[in-house]
């Protein structure tokens, strides 16, 4: 939960101390969220729900974890 709203704070950041930057951070979220679909749904099925979900949760904690400076 406290991940969750640290990314929706960060975004929240982005747009607000950054206009010119908004639709640069729009598009590259909605670019992410669009080529992980091609992408997480083999994977899953390759190597299974515990693997897909610690990778991509340690790699959410990292991105969020380089805000710390913000």
């Amino acid at each position: 939960m406290t991940l969750a709203f640290s990314n929706a704070c960060v975004f929240g950041y982005v747009v607000d101390g950054h206009p010119e930057l908004t639709f640069v951070a729009i598009d590259a979220r909605n670019l992410l969220t669009f080529g992980l679909t091609y992408f997480v749904n083999d994977w899953l099925a390759k190597d299974g729900v515990l693997v897909v979900f610690n990778v991509l949760g340690g790699i959410f904690v990292a991105v969020n974890l380089l805000t710390t400076p913000l």
